[in-house]
Formats: structure tokens, C-alpha cells, sequence
């Protein structure tokens, strides 16, 4: 569906070993384009109201997916929102 919680751990889990062409391909779309999604990514980390209760990571798990995302885009592309955002709160 691309916004909800489990989609976007996936999406933060992978966007650090695949090209970005393969994930539009299947997500169809820029997961850390979406600002609707920031409320979600803080639950994700831990910095939310609740934990999400679908299948994804402890909040290590996904401060871990997302330090290395943010990493990845700082050296190839400008970047995202979602990972703007994280980089604030981390």
C-alpha cells in the first residue's frame, strides 16, 4: 500500500542495498518523499506515540535501517524528506 507502517520498514530495511530504480519498481512510488509518513517513521524509531503493532522491526531495528539509509543518500542523491526529518530527531 505504501503508508503504513510495515511498508515503510521495508522500504527504510532495503533502500540501503538496492538502487532506487528497484524500489519504485516495488513500491511504486518515493516512501521517503511522503510527509504523511512522518508520524509513522517517529513510531517506527521510537519517537512516536505507540509502536506499531504490524510486522516490523524493534525501534533498534529501524534506527539501524534508517542511520543507514540516511547515510546512503547523503553520498548518492539529495536528501528525502523522511530522512531529513530523522536526521533532526536522531
Amino acid at each position: 500500500c505504501g503508508n503504513c507502517p510495515k511498508c515503510l520498514f521495508i522500504y527504510v530495511a532495503l533502500y540501503p542495498f538496492l538502487e532506487k530504480k528497484q524500489l519504485l519498481k516495488i513500491f511504486g512510488k518515493d516512501l521517503f518523499e511522503n510527509k504523511k509518513l512522518l508520524g509513522t517513521m517517529k513510531a517506527l524509531i521510537g519517537e512516536g506515540k505507540f509502536k506499531p503493532f504490524e510486522c516490523v522491526g524493534t525501534y533498534k531495528e529501524s534506527r539501524t535501517a534508517f542511520n543507514l539509509s540516511l547515510k546512503k543518500a547523503k553520498r548518492i542523491e539529495k536528501i528525502p524528506y523522511l530522512l531529513k526529518k530523522f536526521n533532526e530527531v536522531s
